[in-house]
């Protein structure tokens, strides 16, 4: 069912989100999220623009399984960020950062192209502007990470602001796709 895959794609973006820690553990591993945002996709296999959403998915799974064993460990409220980390493995990590925009913006053009070849013009477009202002969010973001290992006292304060507005994106991302379940019918994906 298609009310199904959008709610593990939901459910995978929440899991995503979530990042509580007890000690040393984390609760939510972004792996399982992943995994359930992929296992979402296969019930749109018909367009391409949801094959690349997968693979940049299963791209990021598989850094996810990797950073559970290397996890970024990052103090902003020290004078650094990424204490004692191999610069490389921040590379790699903006590296998934732009993956992930990738795959996300490829799940979001789907959806727009299926809105549209049903005829629902305005929910569409409404999609479509929010997936630009999404774009425009992620690599203002991924940009201030790759800076923070340069100039860390001026994009400290910043981070906070920008960490706020891309969680929103996210959770505003999810309620696009809490909307579009009743519009995506199998009946209506042919």
């Amino acid at each position: 069912m298609i009310r199904g895959a959008l709610n593990r794609m939901i459910w995978g973006y929440i899991i995503v989100l979530l990042d509580i820690t007890v000690g040393p553990l984390d609760l939510f591993y972004d792996v399982f999220g992943y995994i359930l945002i992929v296992n979402g996709l296969r019930k749109f296999q018909h367009q391409p623009a949801f094959q690349y959403a997968k693979v940049g998915f299963i791209i990021v799974a598989c850094y996810s399984v990797v950073a559970i064993f290397f996890p970024p460990q990052a103090n902003l409220l020290a004078d650094t960020v990424y204490i004692n980390r191999p610069m490389f493995l921040s590379f790699i990590e903006g590296l998934m950062q732009v993956i992930t925009l990738f795959a996300n913006a490829n799940l979001m053009y789907g959806l727009v192209e299926i809105l549209r070849k049903r005829g629902w013009l305005t929910k569409g477009k409404s999609l479509n502007r929010f997936r630009v202002y999404f774009i425009i969010v992620t690599l203002i973001s991924i940009v201030s990470n790759q800076l923070s290992l340069i100039m860390i006292e001026w994009i400290v304060p910043f981070s906070f602001v920008l960490l706020f507005v891309l969680i929103l994106t996210h959770i505003i991302l999810m309620l696009h796709l809490h909307r579009l379940r009743p519009l995506l019918e199998p009946s209506l994906l042919k």
